[in-house]
């Protein structure tokens, strides 16, 4: 479990195949190896005294229980995608609203409100691959840890979305 997932801890790099850029995750000093997480579905967090990480991508479960697992990392992959989708910071500096607050009813209905919160400066768009996007982040950064889904659960779609296929041996990991 990673603990620290945010822009500034995600290294882009040119793809081998130079087919575009890649994405690394760095910056795992404060990173868990849970093997029992793995093991069994049984325990499915590790409690901790002390949260490690940045705060503003932290899902509230960890503030207040201290509950550290895969889906701590995917709620701040979520907040991450969100920034990307829409260019606006995590957290509003004059509000001190969170971003996945903010766009929470919009990521509902990606379709009806693209243009409300899409950043412009991004470019072009193709609207049915930055609905799907917007979905993604929308089920990684859920409040709701039930319903949250895991990074591991959104590879291949993510893969898809980039135009290339799943693969094997590189990686994919359970955070």
């Amino acid at each position: 479990i990673h603990q620290d997932v945010k822009p500034a801890n995600i290294l882009l790099g040119a793809a081998p195949d130079g087919g575009g850029l890649v994405a690394k995750l760095a910056d795992f000093g404060i990173s868990r190896v849970v093997p029992e997480l793995a093991a069994t579905q049984a325990k499915s967090y590790v409690k901790t005294q002390n949260a490690a990480g940045t705060p503003i991508y932290m899902p509230m479960e960890l503030h207040r229980s201290g509950r550290v697992s895969v889906k701590v990392d995917a709620y701040a992959f979520g907040i991450v995608l969100m920034e990307m989708l829409t260019g606006r910071p995590p957290r509003d500096p004059e509000t001190k609203e969170s971003l996945a607050n903010a766009i929470y009813a919009q990521l509902q209905d990606p379709k009806r409100f693209m243009r409300d919160i899409v950043d412009p400066r991004a470019g072009g768009w193709d609207a049915k691959k930055w609905r799907r996007l917007a979905g993604i982040a929308r089920r990684c950064a859920e409040e709701r840890v039930p319903e949250r889904c895991t990074v591991a659960d959104v590879v291949a779609e993510i893969d898809a979305l980039a135009g290339r296929g799943r693969r094997r041996g590189g990686g994919g990991g359970g955070s």
